[in-house]
């Protein structure tokens, strides 16, 4: 367990990762970008539930009446970022939706009150859908090896997804940290 947390947590496997998950990290990137420019041009007339909460979310700014502690985003994002993972074991198809509703209520924000926490935001998207992403390349290995009846090779086929995964997640997490302490001193 110790050497695959050293092999996982390295600046070889750092650099490999992004190499490795290229191709989801630039779909991912398209979609978020994709999503977060519609927000921004469509504004609040994109959809009835995002003239909801930004009617909500500008009242909150404006009375300062009620606000999120830091604890609570943190632990709100988090488990945004956790469910939005597991959509993955849909083929990300939920991850998907999930993913575009988030960006385009950021480009939504972005528009009605730009802050430095709505970049932290999109990046963290970004990465939250590669991971779901990774979740379903996963999913399909398992499936394949499963259907070809080579079961004994799931836990080499696994390991390299696995350590990327948890990668996304600890790049998730040191975002969510920075967003956060965004967040406190605004």
């Amino acid at each position: 367990m110790k050497k695959f947390f050293k092999d996982t947590f390295n600046k070889g496997n750092f650099n490999d990762y992004f190499t490795r998950n290229k191709i989801f990290l630039i779909v991912s990137a398209i979609l978020v970008i994709l999503s977060l420019f519609t927000g921004f041009n469509k504004g609040i007339s994109y959809t009835p539930v995002n003239n909801i909460i930004l009617y909500q979310l500008s009242s909150m700014h404006i009375s300062q009446n009620i606000a999120l502690s830091p604890l609570s985003f943190f632990i709100t994002d988090i488990f945004c970022v956790l469910y939005t993972i597991c959509y993955g074991l849909s083929f990300s198809i939920l991850s998907l939706f999930n993913i575009l509703y988030y960006a385009t209520t950021i480009g939504c924000l972005i528009k009605s009150n730009f802050t430095l926490i709505h970049i932290f935001e999109s990046v963290i998207l970004i990465f939250t859908f590669c991971a779901s992403l990774l979740v379903t390349k996963m999913e399909v290995r398992i499936i394949s090896l499963l259907l070809s009846g080579k079961t004994g090779e799931i836990k080499n086929k696994m390991r390299v997804p696995f350590k990327d995964l948890l990668m996304s997640l600890v790049i998730i997490i040191i975002l969510l940290v920075i967003t956060t302490i965004i967040y406190m001193i605004i």
